[in-house]
């Protein structure tokens, strides 16, 4: 029995170990500004100063990051899985092919940000301010950026099926070819948008802002339109759009519509 219990207390202590930072890494990173491909797991870094830091390929799971600083820092290849980053600053930093899954970046300024290739499914990245960013050829299905502000940010190639984007600022997003199937954009602001080669199936488009808006070559099946302002917008050869989507919205004489299909003004 007691031999039991020995070997018990002994995997116990081994799960336990296995899920826990390196205190020498964790003294290297303070010291030196630099831990590259190092054990940071569940490491408390809340608040802390970290700009400029070399944290590439470090494993960041279930780590807190509240309130840090992480301006321009290099976290490629990093693994910041469930991580805590509400409020984190992290203008200009480098997450390139960065795995981010579930995290939470809740206000989080990321102005600037590299996070081309980046696996952010689930992740949480409401009232974040992300201006002219890079996003591109990143997984991000049903991400939430709710009240968002992503304006000149580049998302091509990315996959943001089921995303909630509402009330986002996406003015002058780069869109291309992006995986928006069954994504909430209510009363998004997506002004001056390219969503060329998008697959906008049966996302939700309520009250957006979409003037001058190019939609060339989109998918649009079942895209909901209602009370969207269409104004000088390119739908002309968006595919699978029918007069009936279009009687829910509005647009301008400027609006470039396909042969045969109408839409109401939005000044009258």
């Amino acid at each position: 029995m007691k031999s039991v219990i020995i070997g018990v207390m002994f995997s116990g202590t081994a799960l336990l170990s296995a899920h826990a930072f390196e205190q020498a890494d964790l003294d290297q990173l303070k010291k030196a500004n630099v831990c590259v491909a190092c054990d940071l797991r569940d490491a408390n870094l809340q608040a802390m100063d970290l700009s400029k830091a070399n944290l590439k390929e470090t494993r960041l799971l279930d780590a807190t990051l509240t309130s840090a600083i992480l301006d321009g820092a290099n976290l490629t290849e990093s693994d910041l899985r469930r991580a805590d980053m509400e409020k984190t600053s992290m203008v200009g930093a480098i997450l390139v092919n960065a795995r981010m899954q579930r995290s939470d970046l809740e206000k989080a300024n990321l102005n600037g940000v590299d996070l081309s290739n980046a696996e952010l499914k689930n992740a949480d990245l409401e009232k974040v301010t992300m201006i002219k960013a890079k996003a591109h050829d990143a997984d991000m299905r049903e991400i939430e950026l709710k009240r968002s502000v992503l304006t000149g940010t580049d998302f091509r190639l990315s996959d943001m099926r089921e995303g909630d984007f509402e009330r986002a600022k996406m003015q002058n997003t780069r869109l291309e070819k992006t995986k928006l199937q069954d994504a909430k954009m209510g009363r998004a602001d997506l002004t001056g948008a390219n969503l060329r080669n998008a697959n906008l199936e049966r996302a939700r488009l309520d009250r957006a802002i979409l003037i001058d808006t190019d939609f060339s070559d989109a998918e649009v099946s079942d895209t909901v339109f209602r009370k969207a302002n269409l104004s000088g917008a390119n739908v002309v050869e968006a595919k699978g759009l029918k007069q009936s989507q279009l009687d829910l919205a509005c647009g301008s004489a400027k609006t470039l519509l396909p042969q045969g299909l109408t839409i109401r003004n939005c000044n009258r």
